[in-house]
């Protein structure tokens, strides 16, 4: 049972929360938290169940273990991703992998790194994403020694600690979000954004071309490489994951 202060805690920080209307004061509040608990960062993102990708990512993790972490391609064999598009709970402990256990030398890298970037010992709590196709993830953070004095308590205190988080940290509206780190394929350029935009509002290409000053052809050509850079079949589906990534803002 969690102790009345711990509940006090979170319920307090979850009606600050609910109370907030600015993205970044409640981020900043979402990290306070988690530090509160004992975490060293806060992570939360969303991947999309039918494919495995993952979506957006936001994290208070170090940014020269972020950029090695996107750098290197980890996001395409994170437990965690997989975690959230099955909407099945991880617990992770780094440092601890043979090459032979691990795999691949990928796999053995980034649990090796990850411990070498101070985050020996990591906990993901799913919650269902705001689109039907996601699953999101609330991942903490700690040094390793977290790892051997996680008992049933202390899962149940995380887990609900994550559980408030999800419900107040909004998908992002915007890739200049909070603690959003930048994943492959998800920046687009001024005109294949302005493309999008306009498609949201349902104008068709010739509309479009002419709200934009350009030629049909030049819009179908924004629309092509935003398909490609997006990894999507069609234009339809290139604006659903634009929204759900954040990567359209006016």
């Amino acid at each position: 049972m969690l102790e009345k202060t711990t509940m006090q805690a979170l319920l307090d920080a979850s009606e600050t929360m609910a109370l907030l209307k600015d993205d970044a004061e409640i981020w900043a509040v979402a990290t306070a938290l988690a530090s509160r608990f004992g975490a060293k960062a806060l992570n939360i993102g969303a991947g999309s169940l039918s494919s495995g990708e993952l979506l957006w990512m936001r994290s208070n993790m170090n940014n020269a273990w972020l950029d090695d972490y996107v750098s290197q391609g980890f996001m395409t064999l994170d437990p965690f991703v997989d975690g959230a598009t099955r909407l099945q709970p991880v617990s992770y402990r780094g440092g601890v992998l043979t090459r032979a256990d691990a795999g691949s030398t990928a796999a053995f890298e980034l649990n090796h790194q990850i411990h070498e970037a101070g985050y020996g010992f990591c906990y993901g709590t799913p919650f269902a994403g705001s689109h039907p196709d996601d699953g999101g993830m609330v991942v903490l953070g700690f040094d390793a020694t977290e790892a051997d004095r996680f008992s049933p308590a202390r899962r149940a205190e995380v887990h609900l600690l994550s559980t408030v988080i999800a419900a107040a940290v909004p998908p992002p509206v915007t890739a200049r979000a909070a603690g959003m780190v930048h994943l492959p394929g998800t920046r687009l350029t001024r005109r294949e954004r302005e493309v999008l935009l306009y498609l949201s509002d349902g104008h068709g290409n010739e509309e479009i071309a002419r709200r934009m000053g350009i030629s049909e052809a030049t819009v179908q050509k924004h629309l092509r490489a935003a398909r490609e850079r997006l990894n999507a079949q069609s234009r339809e589906q290139a604006l659903a994951k634009a929204l759900r990534m954040g990567l359209l803002h006016r």
